[in-house]
C-alpha cells in the first residue's frame, strides 16, 4: 500500500528535525521537487500507461499530446480490428522526408514524429475518430496541499523521501546531511533500477545518443531494443 503524503511529511521530519520553521507546505513542496527529480531520470514502471485520447482528424497532420505526457515509448494507429505500429522519425528526419505532407495525399498513417507538445502523422490520415495508442510515460502527479493523497511513485517512496531529506538538510545548511541524503536517493534508485521494468521498452526512441549512453551506464535507464 502507498504511504500517504501526511506519512511521507513526517519521515522526512523524522530524517531532518522538527524544527518550527519547516512547515508542511515547504515538505510537500520539497516531495514534489523529488517525485520530479526521479521522474527525469528514468522512466519508472508506476509511470508507464497507455492513452488513447489522440484521435484522428481526416487530413489532420499535428495532434495536442495528453496533458502530462512525458515520452512516447511507442505509438500504434488503431484501424478497427487493426493495430498497425508507427514507426518513430526525428523531427528533422519527418521534416526533410516530409517537406509537404498535405501534399503527399492521405491515407493509412506509417511514420510519426514527436515535435513539442505535438505528435504528426504521415500519411495525413484519411478518416476521422480512429484512435492513436500512446504506449507512454506520465508525470507524477503533484501533492496537492487540500488532500492526503497516496505517493503515486509507490515504488519510489523511500528514495523521494530521502531526496526531500536532503533538500530540507539544504534549506537549515546542514551540508552533510544533504550529501549523505542525495547519495542515499542516488542508491537507492539505481537498486530499483535493477529490477523495475522491461529493458526492452523504458527508453523513449527519440532520446539523443548522449543521454541513451549515459543512463545505460548509470543503469538508470535502459538501453532501447532492436525492435522499436
Amino acid at each position: 500500500m502507498a504511504m500517504l503524503l501526511s506519512e511521507m511529511i513526517t519521515q522526512v521530519r523524522l530524517n531532518i528535525g522538527n524544527r518550527s520553521n519547516l512547515t508542511d507546505a515547504y515538505i510537500r513542496q520539497w516531495l514534489n521537487w523529488s517525485m520530479t527529480d526521479a521522474a527525469t531520470i528514468r522512466n519508472w514502471s508506476d509511470m508507464k500507461g497507455v492513452d488513447e485520447s489522440v484521435t484522428t482528424r481526416a487530413d489532420g497532420l499535428e495532434y495536442q499530446l495528453p496533458q502530462g505526457l512525458k515520452d512516447i515509448l511507442y505509438a500504434s494507429y488503431l484501424n478497427g480490428s487493426q493495430s498497425l505500429k508507427l514507426v518513430y522519425k526525428s523531427p528533422r528526419m519527418f521534416n526533410a522526408q516530409f517537406p509537404h505532407p498535405e501534399e503527399d495525399g492521405s491515407g493509412t498513417p506509417s511514420f510519426y514524429t514527436k515535435e513539442g507538445e505535438y505528435l504528426k502523422l504521415w500519411r495525413t490520415p484519411n478518416e476521422a475518430g480512429h484512435p492513436i495508442r500512446l504506449f507512454c510515460t506520465k508525470w507524477p502527479q503533484a501533492f496537492n496541499a487540500n488532500a492526503d493523497d497516496e505517493c503515486p511513485l509507490e515504488r519510489l517512496e523511500k528514495a523521494i523521501i530521502e531526496r526531500a531529506s536532503g533538500y530540507g538538510a539544504r534549506a537549515i545548511a546542514d551540508w552533510n546531511r544533504m550529501t549523505i541524503f542525495n547519495e542515499a536517493f542516488n542508491k537507492s534508485c539505481l537498486r530499483l533500477s535493477r529490477v523495475d521494468g522491461n529493458p526492452s521498452d523504458w527508453t523513449p526512441i527519440y532520446a539523443s545518443e548522449p543521454i541513451q549512453r549515459d543512463f545505460w551506464q548509470t543503469g538508470l535507464m535502459l538501453p532501447i531494443s532492436s525492435d522499436i
